[in-house]
């Protein structure tokens, strides 16, 4: 298992998957450990990030979505196991996490090649460092997934955890890193991402002894190179063994009972001893002894990770020598020169002459001979005979051989470690080597120390240490050693994700209203919710692109090398206490820096996609009142019916009035005299057929047509007692349908009436009159006589006003207000609602300003005494305006107590949501800002120069918090001209 492809890509294609964000993996280890849970760690609860906690709680408490919550508390927690048996590295959690989320799959695009280009151009990297890494990359696997948040929640988190294992019971699961790094925000609707990353160890017992090898080899070479003189560089190369040996017991040890871990302890350090002079005689001019060397270094490797107890050296070669060789060898050792070699044989040869000439040569020898002296007693040649010969068996006393291993390393690290000559080595070969001089200052060499100090006395039961402790104390050697490289993997990607986030988000909000997203957020059907989600992406796409600063890598490194320079005595008795925390003021910084990152955010976001989630809120309540409308509709069509059925039965008789009296009465007045009283007589009956058969349908339809608004109608019962308007609303409603019959109804009325007998005799008229017709048409003016006659009164119109007072008739103003009366309670929903409505509708532009970036998150600032003040001038030292000075006064900010990251101010200083490092500016404590009135503080003040500014607008701004918990935030906008640049 390799990392030999350039071309594969780290993270695997999740574009199209949508899972509940529960599924995404990482979840467990950005879970919030509880108090019992925690080793190595610290939670921060209340008094840490008021400005978030205030924030959290305002958005709580903003009246909208009722239905969608956070958690009920901001929590913090920064975290620094140290068991590389168990879990050891860093965790930093801040975090509200969303309940309801959807995880949308991303496909980020890094391979390996591009993570590699990424890392050695990062600080610290040029020589060694990469060496190192290549040769990682050679022994790792690296996967990753990367998954968009789509949430329906408040929520405001950052966590970021990196912690591994060398050790895994489960043959399925690598031992290895995982990385979580994940941000999110919501206001309402949120967005968010996480990113998990693998980095699996296919053998960690080879990496390590790879690894560890590789470093002091490159140690001693930069030795070679720096000028010491022969007696330092003795002391510099007589570490690769000791070295070796302890790292790779580090790892072993802790998986052992103490009976194995003393078995194993002497097999690795006899094993890497030889190794180690073999090495040395492998060197040498002579062809004999080089190709001797050469095969027992070839045996002892392929034999490494298969030896449980030292090598027995004897058996048959499986390379034959050249006959020279053989003749050579045999010669020197006094046998027949045609004699067969065996491994036994060539060990001899090996440990006679060609050991004696090295000793003489090289003082190193000399000094790891040193070493065994009390364990193998006799001169160095005899010493290093002996520990070649040693084999375990059931005389051996491995306690005793122990403690006299031990008693030799103790006075190596006494005589050779600890000399001033060795110290002052040191300080050369790493001047201009910072990573390699960290390694071994800060691992491989206290691993020495502690293997003598504390690991070996251990398992010789001579301290009372527990187990645990042990394993933390070996790991923090091999956290350093293989962590920090892992680090910059993990830091390489982070780099590459924030490059590529923006876009990768942007093109998620893409599936937003797929149905996978809208079941899991249990928003189908609620379009309103559409736009603040695609909003929250929008906004989350450019603010997280620096969501990690550069600096918390900077700052996990050290965390990842938790014994810096610290005596291992003070360390280990250090580790006793199960909650401290080896960088405490590092992971504290790491905690500041992502805090800060999320109180500073956290407020953009929000005024950034206010806006979309009001609106997406005042929809949602329209869209409640639209529901409600539709009920109440119900009662507005049994208005229109009762309304139909009462005009229906009674409008008859009104319409024959209005027609008798005021249509048609002066066409009767035309009939002659002697048929008037006729007329009269059938004329209402004639009237009512014609409006029971011609004007009520088109009345009827009229009526049908009438469209009560059920909404207008809740905004009149919305004031109390409106009964007028209601009144009012009903009777133009019925105005407007009946005006659409234009200028009326035209109908004609026929009146047949019955005539007496009449004389047989023709009789002449005063004058003609159509209003008479002849049954037979005879003569003008002439008519026969008939029983009955019809007379045509004309063709008449009904016009709208007509029927309209016909109607106001049967609907009274007093039936209406009875019709009021009886809905009024059907529309108490619907009234309750228009005033959350329009209640909502004045709040919207006050929440807007609540939530302004520049407005303090903290308590109001006038009942405390804590302040922050801004003040951007001309710099004085320069004559140009191409530079301002940048004066921030925290007033009531306490130097605090530097150990105790409870009892510490913290101060972070933003331009244009960039970091600008605290230690860029000069500042004093207990000053003054020279204003009249102002109270001491801390004063921070730098110089910018237009390059560090953007042209246009331009926003600087501040959180601190102070040692009583409380914080403050401050922001000033300032713009700069093009022309100044």
């Amino acid at each position: 298992m390799s990392e030999t492809n350039p071309k594969r890509q780290i993270f695997s294609d999740e574009s199209k998957k949508v899972v509940p964000w529960s599924s995404v993996a990482g979840g467990s280890l950005v879970e919030f450990k509880s108090n019992v849970e925690v080793r190595r760690g610290v939670s921060f609860q209340e008094t840490a990030g008021v400005g978030v906690s205030a924030l959290f709680n305002k958005m709580k408490n903003v009246p909208i979505f009722a239905d969608i919550t956070g958690e009920a508390k901001v929590q913090f927690q920064a975290q620094s196991p140290l068991d590389m048996l168990e879990e050891a590295g860093v965790a930093v959690r801040l975090q509200a996490i969303a309940r309801v989320a959807a995880g949308i799959g991303l496909k980020p695009n890094i391979n390996i090649e591009q993570l590699r280009k990424i890392v050695t151009e990062l600080p610290d990297m040029k020589g060694t460092p990469t060496e190192l890494f290549n040769l990682l990359l050679e022994e790792i696997r690296i996967n990753g997934v990367l998954y968009a948040q789509a949430a329906i929640a408040i929520m405001a988190y950052a966590n970021l955890v990196a912690t591994g294992s060398l050790f895994s019971d489960d043959e399925d699961i690598k031992p290895g890193f995982n990385m979580v790094f994940e941000a999110g925000y919501g206001f309402k609707v949120g967005a968010g991402y996480r990113g998990y990353v693998e980095v699996n160890f296919d053998s960690p017992r080879k990496l390590i002894y790879r690894y560890s090898d590789l470093a002091v080899s490159k140690m001693i070479a930069r030795a070679e190179q720096s000028g010491l003189s022969s007696s330092q560089l003795s002391l510099i190369r007589s570490l690769q063994a000791p070295i070796v040996a302890t790292t790779r017991l580090a790892l072993e040890i802790g998986q052992l009972s103490k009976e194995q871990a003393i078995t194993r302890s002497i097999t690795i350090i006899l094993q890497e001893t030889q190794r180690w002079i073999i090495s040395k005689l492998a060197n040498v001019q002579d062809e004999a002894t080089r190709w001797a060397a050469g095969q027992l270094g070839e045996l002892l490797n392929s034999q490494m990770s298969k030896l449980t107890e030292p090598f027995k050296f004897s058996g048959p070669l499986s390379t034959k020598p050249s006959e020279k060789i053989r003749r050579n060898m045999n010669t020197q050792l006094g046998r027949k020169p045609d004699a067969e070699l065996s491994i036994e044989i060539i060990t001899q040869y090996l440990l006679g002459k060609p050991l004696q000439q090295l000793l003489a040569k090289t003082t190193e020898i000399q000094i790891v001979a040193n070493i065994f002296s009390n364990a193998f007693p006799g001169g160095a040649e005899e010493s290093m005979r002996a520990m070649f010969a040693y084999t375990r068996s059931s005389e051996s006393n491995e306690v005793e051989l122990m403690r006299r291993l031990a008693a030799g390393l103790k006075s190596f690290v006494a005589e050779v470690i600890k000399s001033p000559s060795f110290v002052s080595a040191l300080d050369k070969v790493f001047a201009t080597n910072k990573e390699l001089g960290t390694l071994m200052r800060s691992a491989c060499i206290p691993g020495i120390e502690l293997a003598t100090q504390v690991t070996f006395p251990y398992i010789l039961n001579e301290v009372n240490y527990d187990r645990k402790l042990i394993r933390e104390a070996v790991s923090s050697v091999l956290l350093t050693l293989i962590g920090r490289n892992v680090i910059r993997i993990f830091n390489g990607i982070v780099m590459k994700i924030q490059q590529d986030i923006g876009g990768l988000l942007r093109d998620a909000s893409k599936k937003l209203n797929s149905v996978q997203v809208q079941d899991i957020l249990r928003v189908t059907g609620k379009s309103y919710m559409r736009k603040p989600l695609e909003a929250g992406f929008q906004e989350a796409a450019k603010l997280f692109g620096d969501f990690i600063p550069q600096k918390l890598f900077d700052r996990i490194f050290d965390v990842f090398t938790p014994i810096g320079g610290a005596a291992i005595s003070s360390y280990v008795d250090n580790l006793r206490n199960t909650s401290w925390m080896p960088r405490l003021d590092k992971v504290y910084e790491c905690y500041q820096l992502m805090l800060s990152v999320l109180a500073t955010k956290a407020p953009i976001f929000v005024s950034r996609i206010i806006g979309a989630v009001l609106r997406a809120f005042l929809d949602y309540l329209k869209e409640e009142l639209e529901r409600l409308i539709a009920i109440f509709k119900i009662q507005m069509d049994r208005l229109k019916e009762r309304i139909i059925m009462l005009i229906q039965m009674n409008i008859a008789n009104l319409l024959t009035g209005i027609i008798r009296n005021e249509v048609i009465n002066k066409a009767i007045e035309k009939v002659p005299s002697q048929f008037r009283s006729l007329v009269e007589k059938a004329v209402d009956g004639v009237i009512r057929e014609v409006v029971a058969n011609q004007l009520m349908k088109p009345i009827n339809d009229a009526l049908n047509r009438l469209l009560f608004d059920p909404g207008k109608v809740l905004q009149i019962m919305s004031v109390p007692n409106n009964v007028n308007e209601f009144v009012k609303y009903v009777i133009s409603v019925i105005e407007k349908e009946v005006k659409k019959l234009g200028a009326g109804l035209r109908f004609k009325l026929d009146v047949t009436i019955s005539l007496p007998d009449l004389p047989k005799l023709p009789f002449v008229l005063d004058q003609p009159s159509s209003a008479i017709q002849s049954g037979s048409g005879e003569g003008e003016g002439l008519v026969k006589p008939s029983v009955s006659r019809v007379i045509s009164l004309g063709q008449f119109t009904l016009t709208p006003s007509q029927i309209l007072r016909a109607i106001g008739g049967v609907i009274s103003p007093i039936e209406l207000e009875r019709r009021y009366f009886s809905i009024l309670q059907y529309a108490f929903p619907g009234i309750q609602q228009l005033k959350r409505i329009a209640e909502f509708e004045v709040l919207i532009p006050q929440i807007i300003d609540q939530f302004k970036v520049n407005r303090s998150l903290a308590p109001d600032i006038q009942t405390s005494t804590f302040d922050a003040l801004i003040v951007l001038r001309p710099a004085e030292e320069e004559r140009s305006s191409r530079s301002i000075e940048v004066v921030l006064h925290y007033v009531g900010l306490e130097r605090g107590e530097r150990d105790d990251p409870h009892r510490y101010p913290t101060v972070a200083v933003f331009l244009n949501n960039r970091d600008l490092p605290l230690d860029s500016f000069h500042y004093a404590w207990d000053a003054h800002s020279g204003i009249s009135g102002r109270q001491s503080g801390l004063l921070l003040w730098r110089t910018l120069t237009v390059q560090d500014l953007q042209e246009g607008e331009n926003l600087l701004y501040t959180i601190a918090t102070d040692i009583h918990g409380r914080s403050i935030e401050s922001g000033t906008r300032f713009s700069l001209l093009a022309t100044e640049r």
